[in-house]
């Protein structure tokens, strides 16, 4: 399908989903942010699997599963998806130093 198409049912669903909800009310507060990049609330790499882990679940129906259903009849079949999947605490690591310099709130 089409990006463009699919990013506007994805603003779309959102503006939807979150119809009269507060911002208060509409998630965590944002993260921290250092040079225009988002940061983690910690770096300690078990914490945040701990954290990804538990919210995974959540995500898939929250958010995946809305997305693919974003602009199709209730008769008609979700987008196909991915099963969401965290990088192994391994491959986290090598990207931590190799790409964040050893800072693992960059993840």
């Amino acid at each position: 399908e089409d990006v463009d198409k699919i990013s506007k049912l994805f603003d779309t669903a959102t503006k939807a989903c979150l119809e009269g909800v507060e911002d208060a009310d509409a998630g965590p507060e944002p993260q921290a942010r250092e040079d225009e990049q988002l940061v983690q609330s910690t770096s300690e790499l078990r914490r945040l699997y701990v954290l990804a882990r538990a919210r995974l679940a959540s995500f898939e129906v929250e958010v995946v599963e809305r997305l693919a259903r974003a602009g199709r009849a209730p008769t008609e079949a979700s987008r196909e998806t991915k099963t969401s999947q965290l990088k192994k605490l391994f491959r986290a690591r090598e990207k931590v130093a190799v790409d964040y310099g050893g800072r693992g709130e960059r993840l």
